[in-house]
């Protein structure tokens, strides 16, 4: 019986092809490694979220700084993947702390999720701009590192970069992208959809003119015991 593959499953395989040409070429019985940052506003289930993704049963407590934790799996060639998880607790706090999972080597390999408080607007463009400028220039310094130098992290990071966007864009010339894989989530999506109609209007296109410029995907999130995401329309 013939096995069916949707747009998102063609979508994803075509984005890790291209990632893998211009990374090494890695045997397909090796393992690989990912690295996933994840900050943002306070209590909005940033640790729930990381619980989530490995399947924990623990429950989740506040993150007081940087906290490190990592997931294992054995794919389909029987190697264990692994990917580490870095979350930044105390919202705008820390961000000196940045510096610790942006190591150049794994930067080729690090995705960012930025989790916002949709049910306090007048923090929203704070948290993002705060965060993202940060992170931005610690990237800076890491790449004019001696070691990203000699292993051309930027270059690759460009490349990796170039293959998400579209050559023909009209705004390919104005935008900054991230040099990072990023998805800005929106959550408390049940108490902002309460919001005036016209206020949701306006956060809504300052969040997308945010994502777009920083060449980050947006998606609305509500925590329930089968949590959905929503487009940020």
């Amino acid at each position: 019986m013939p096995t069916t593959t949707n747009i998102w499953d063609l979508a994803i395989d075509q984005s890790r092809d291209k990632r893998a040409n211009v990374l090494s070429n890695k045997n397909e019985s090796e393992s690989s490694e990912r690295s996933l940052l994840i900050l943002g506003s306070k209590g909005v289930g940033k640790t729930t979220l990381i619980h989530r993704f490995l399947d924990s049963s623990d429950a989740a407590k506040a993150t007081l700084a940087l906290e490190y934790t990592f997931g294992r799996k054995t794919n389909n060639n029987l190697a264990k993947d692994v990917c580490h998880i870095w979350e930044l607790g105390g919202g705008t706090l820390f961000t000196k702390l940045l510096e610790t999972p942006l190591s150049p080597l794994k930067l080729p390999q690090l995705h960012v999720v930025l989790m916002i408080d949709l049910s306090k607007p007048e923090e929203l463009w704070f948290t993002l701009e705060t965060l993202v400028t940060n992170l931005q220039t610690h990237l800076d310094i890491i790449l004019k590192s001696a070691e990203a130098t000699e292993h051309k992290i930027e270059e690759k990071l460009v490349k990796l970069t170039k293959l998400q966007m579209d050559a023909e864009h009209p705004d390919k010339d104005l935008i900054k992208p991230l040099l990072l894989p990023c998805i800005i989530l929106g959550c408390k999506y049940d108490e902002f959809q309460n919001l005036d109609p016209e206020k949701k209007k306006i956060i809504c296109k300052a969040l997308r003119f945010f994502a777009h410029f920083h060449g980050a995907s947006l998606q609305f999130y509500r925590y329930e015991q089968n949590s959905e995401l929503y487009n940020a329309k």
